[in-house]
């Protein structure tokens, strides 16, 4: 087993660029670098194969019970939440350094240019939500809401900054109707 740590890590070290983080249909992410894929992270899967990879981990906050603990990877560009009920279960991802979706790379694609594919329409969407950015500033987004494949896409100065997919808003809409100004989308 401690071999196949070291061969995991050094093809996460290996790769000189980007992490490309590639969308599969309601399966997961796959992580590539130029030298291959990297690790598949599937939804509803055992996280201790991930757990090979660098990653930094943050606790959950009891002050927040529907949070559980957060796994960060490639210097914090992807991240995902475990399951409440089985704290070893992949729940819920966010890309924020690259999301390729249907070939195309969303992170820093100008929103209008996204819905110009006409790949995916919102169904839902909150404006002006203010939530962290890169730094310790924080900013206000436009949150857009697709159900077909249980995307939120945060939006800031009109470009595509971060994706969440499975976001627990696609539980309990209603809630999140009325306490956090969610509306239908409508052109």
């Amino acid at each position: 087993m401690e071999r196949n740590n070291v061969k995991e890590k050094n093809i996460v070290e290996q790769g000189k660029g980007k992490i490309k983080l590639i969308y599969v249909l309601n399966k997961g992410i796959v992580a590539r670098n130029n030298v291959g894929d990297i690790m598949f992270f599937q939804f509803g899967q055992n996280i201790t194969p991930y757990l090979v990879l660098p990653y930094d981990y943050m606790e959950a906050d009891p002050e927040y019970p529907e949070c559980t603990e957060v796994y960060s990877f490639f210097n914090e560009g992807f991240a995902f939440w475990v399951s409440k009920k089985d704290r070893d279960v992949l729940y819920k991802m966010v890309c924020m350094s690259s999301f390729i979706f249907e070939g195309y790379e969303l992170i820093g694609m100008e929103y209008d240019k996204f819905i110009s594919l006409k790949l995916l329409y919102p169904d839902y969407v909150q404006y002006d939500s203010e939530y962290p950015g890169s730094n310790i500033n924080f900013r206000y987004y436009t949150i857009y809401y697709f159900c077909k494949y249980q995307f939120v896409f945060y939006v800031w100065r009109g470009k595509i900054r971060r994706v969440y997919l499975k976001d627990r808003f696609f539980r309990n809409k209603t809630y999140y109707m009325r306490n956090f100004d969610v509306v239908k989308y409508e052109e």
